[in-house]
């Protein structure tokens, strides 16, 4: 009897310590939200139409095509702006194209994607875009045959602060989901930019344009190549009103970026970097495969060197935050030279020996590459009040970049001492 008496004590005792701890178990946090944005098949199907003062709120990627600057709005469009005069770059139009993140221009032809259709629009008058054509991007017959079916073509972001207690199944989550919205912690390291559907390669082609490392389009010759989430892609674009796709080589999950550098393609992943040999560009064929741990991955070629980074905070769910230095003289076999930590290493350029590394909210570093075995002790330069998502290097002057905070070009000619020339910012 008294060991039972001790044992319902015991009880009580537990029963009310954890009642306590459960009451003061409780923290309001401050959250990003990200709204997903419909579009049936229906819609996806528009015209091309132009708005000449819509504001830069929610930067993506940059490319660059003679004198003019493209810079996507997230799952919106595409910003045009004339950049004869970097001082004063001049906004001439926003190409209305829901659902877009991706383009490359040849020949005054813009090619765009939305979560259906590779777009073919006719730039050759700037400020007037003329569609040509739709061509199927995904081979699933029944998102074409259904086109009631609701995509997610984007998201849009609010902060919310919200109170949350030990019970609560996504207490002290950074990233969870609650119905179709995604919430992520605004302390944490995520990068916005990447919830969606991130230095210039030799493309083999001056008709057409430059892109950043976190290109998904590219162009080599009379072919385009996209990337989705797990297939390398070739389109035929000689006529270039009516793209062929000829081919889709199946990668496997987590396929992010594409850079064409010589007669190569190099495609970052999740898990690591393909290397294809693209001497018959109709029919680019994998020589080889530099794994990696998980992690987000865009790349730049140089001479026989890749560099790749990789980071964590996305959903890449990966734990590295690290710049990986590869040997790719013998495309069958990349082996690693040398990996060296960063803090949060997003978009990268090379031009010569000035290596330029994007660092998210730790902003822009730039680092004497010319020796393998000291890059991140060569840093040249760090502008640390921006924040950097992705570059462009132009030419041996110019640098683009673009982060959250908008676009901006510098004078590069001294890598040690980056001059702005003009910056462009978003309005929120």
């Amino acid at each position: 009897m008294k060991t039972l008496k001790i044992l319902c004590l015991f009880i009580m005792v537990s029963a009310l310590g954890t009642s306590c701890l459960r009451d003061k178990c409780d923290a309001t946090r401050e959250y990003i939200q990200f709204n997903p944005v419909y579009m049936t098949g229906t819609q996806l199907n528009y015209d091309i139409t132009t708005v000449s003062d819509k504001a830069l709120v929610n930067p993506g990627k940059i490319y660059f095509y003679k004198n003019y600057l493209f810079i996507n709005e997230q799952g919106e469009g595409v910003h045009v702006y004339n950049n004869e005069n970097p001082a004063a770059p001049v906004h001439e139009t926003f190409y209305n194209i829901p659902g877009n993140f991706d383009i490359a221009i040849k020949d005054d032809i813009l090619f765009a994607d939305n979560p259906l259709y590779l777009l073919t629009i006719d730039i050759s008058t700037i400020t007037n875009p003329q569609l040509k054509t739709r061509e199927r991007l995904k081979d699933y017959d029944w998102l074409y045959d259904n086109l009631d079916y609701q995509h997610v073509i984007y998201y849009t972001r609010s902060n919310i602060v919200e109170s949350f207690d030990c019970s609560d199944s996504n207490w002290g989550q950074q990233i969870f989901r609650r119905n179709d919205n995604i919430f992520v912690d605004f302390a944490s390291d995520f990068d916005g930019n990447v919830i969606t559907n991130e230095s210039t390669g030799s493309n083999g082609n001056s008709g057409s344009g430059v892109g950043g490392s976190f290109a998904r389009f590219t162009i080599y010759d009379n072919y385009l190549y996209t990337v989705d989430e797990s297939s390398l892609n070739v389109w035929d674009i000689s006529q270039s009103m009516s793209p062929e796709k000829i081919s889709s080589k199946h990668l496997g999950w987590g396929i992010e970026t594409i850079f064409p550098y010589k007669t190569n393609l190099f495609i970052g992943s999740t898990a690591g970097m393909f290397i294809f040999d693209n001497s018959d560009p109709a029919n680019p064929v994998q020589t080889s495969t530099f794994r990696h741990a998980q992690a987000c991955d865009p790349v730049v070629v140089s001479g026989d060197k890749a560099y790749v980074t990789l980071r964590d905070g996305t959903e890449c769910n990966g734990f590295e935050n690290q710049l990986d230095v590869l040997d790719v003289s013998n495309i069958n076999n990349p082996t690693l030279i040398k990996s060296y930590d960063m803090k949060h290493p997003h978009g990268l350029a090379i031009r010569d020996n000035d290596l330029f590394i994007c660092e998210g909210s730790y902003g822009l570093k730039v680092f004497d590459a010319s020796d393998d075995q000291k890059i991140t002790s060569n840093e040249l330069a760090h502008l640390d009040n921006i924040n950097a998502y992705d570059v462009i290097s132009i030419s041996p002057e110019v640098l683009f970049l673009i982060g959250s905070d908008g676009f901006f070009q510098y004078n590069v000619t001294d890598a040690k001492n980056p001059k702005l020339i003009s910056s462009i910012l978003v309005q929120k």
